[in-house]
Parts: structure tokens; C-alpha cells; sequence
């Protein structure tokens, strides 16, 4: 048996809010195929590609600019739902380095790690070098 982690996942999104970290082209994908699922998207970052500035001035989707802090309270939440959920540890880990917060940072990534999310391992070990 592979200790492989699956993904894709399949969930019904239709009208529940989900948050996106990020606004390049990999964001853009993302949100294209949450918008067909129905979800009712809440995007940080920084800046974003044309096409996603675009759904956000078409009210498609909810554009925070360098909101983190408001990322962090979706994702604490998730994590309060759901406390193997190492995806949502990785992901606040991300917006906690987006506001130089590495102890908070690493903390999140070493949780995640923990669970056997290897993505966390790998940003906790490049934040040690």
C-alpha cells in the first residue's frame, strides 16, 4: 500500500463559502473550477491576474487585498471543525509567514508535517535553512 496522499476531492460546494490564498495563475484555475462548482469564493492576495480581477469587479467573487488576518480566523476555524485537517494547518502557516509571523508560521507547518502533509514539511525546512 502507497503512502501516497489522494487528491482530488469530491465535496458539493454549491453556495458554501471557501477561501483561496493567492492570485496568480495556479489561483486562477482554482477558482475557475469553484465558480462552476457554485462556491461562493472569498480570495486573498496581494494581487491578482487579469482574469480573476475581472470576476471580482463581476461581483463572481469576493477580492480581500493582504487580508491575512481575516484568512487566519477562516482557517483557525476549520482547523477548530476539524484538527487533523493539515491542509488548513499548511494554509495558515502561509498567511501567518504572508504577515512575518514565522514563529506562528512554523508552528502551523510543524502540526501539519505531523499529520503527514508533506508540502508542510517541506515549507517548515526551507523556513529553518
Amino acid at each position: 500500500m502507497s503512502n501516497e496522499t489522494l487528491y482530488p476531492i469530491f465535496l458539493h460546494l454549491s453556495g458554501r463559502k471557501v477561501v483561496v490564498i493567492g492570485g496568480g495563475a495556479v489561483a486562477e484555475r482554482k477558482v475557475g473550477g469553484l465558480l462552476e462548482a457554485g462556491a461562493v469564493i472569498e480570495l486573498v492576495s496581494p494581487e491578482v491576474t487579469g482574469r480573476i480581477a475581472r470576476w471580482a469587479e463581476e461581483g463572481n467573487i469576493y477580492h480581500l487585498e493582504r487580508d491575512f488576518d481575516q484568512a487566519i480566523l477562516y482557517y483557525s476555524k476549520a482547523i477548530e471543525l476539524s484538527w487533523g485537517f493539515a491542509v488548513a494547518w499548511t494554509n495558515r502557516g502561509d498567511a501567518y509567514m504572508a504577515k512575518d509571523a514565522i514563529k506562528e508560521a512554523m508552528w502551523d507547518f510543524n502540526v501539519a508535517c505531523q499529520l503527514g502533509y508533506q508540502p508542510a514539511c517541506i515549507e517548515l525546512h526551507a523556513i529553518d535553512r
